[in-house]
């Protein structure tokens, strides 16, 4: 098995709508992390995220990059819909993929950040099994910020520079609980 599969998707909205599974094992679904780059919703790219790849791996995680439509070229609610599409398909057929949909963590940066909120909450509301964004699970001891930054890649956070343990280490025991 590869490391990593490029799925489409979304054959609708092209190549935003492949995603980058590392990880997954079809034998035995893994819990597995969502990660929704930012970019100020007109830049940004799906790979910012691979990186993470290394760090959740180790821990019997899988990953799954999504992409959506950037703006000005498309306007809201464009990205939002690319996004849910996303979910509904991971939620639905991430099995076959190895992806075990009621063990899901999302995690973005800057509009990533947004994007995490918002399908959590709309999650909820819609009475969904409920992926988790790593900041809303501070409550539960989950030692992270709402949006995730580059300074995190070499285990800095932004505010102050200090080094700190990876966010995946912190997040690993909730991922394998049954949400």
């Amino acid at each position: 098995m590869s490391e990593r599969k490029i799925v489409q998707t979304n054959a609708a909205i092209g190549e935003k709508g492949f995603i980058h599974i590392y990880g997954g094992d079809v034998a035995a679904p893994k819990p597995f992390v969502v990660g929704i780059h930012g970019g100020g919703w007109r830049n940004g790219e799906q790979l910012s995220y691979e990186w993470l790849w290394a760090r959740v791996k180790p821990l019997g995680v899988a990953l799954a990059l999504p992409s959506y439509r950037l703006s000005p070229a498309f306007r809201f609610p464009s990205a939002y819909e690319d996004l849910l599409h996303a979910m509904a398909w991971l939620r639905e057929k991430g099995a076959a993929h190895g992806l075990d949909a009621g063990r899901c963590a999302l995690l973005g940066g800057s509009a990533g950040g947004h994007w995490v909120m918002l399908l959590a909450t709309r999650a909820r509301r819609e009475g969904q099994a409920q992926p988790f964004s790593l900041a809303e699970r501070a409550s539960d001891g989950v030692a992270v910020e709402q949006t995730v930054t580059p300074g995190l890649r070499e285990g800095r956070t932004e505010a102050t520079g200090e080094v700190e343990e990876p966010v995946a280490a912190d997040v690993t025991p909730r991922l394998n609980q049954r949400l």
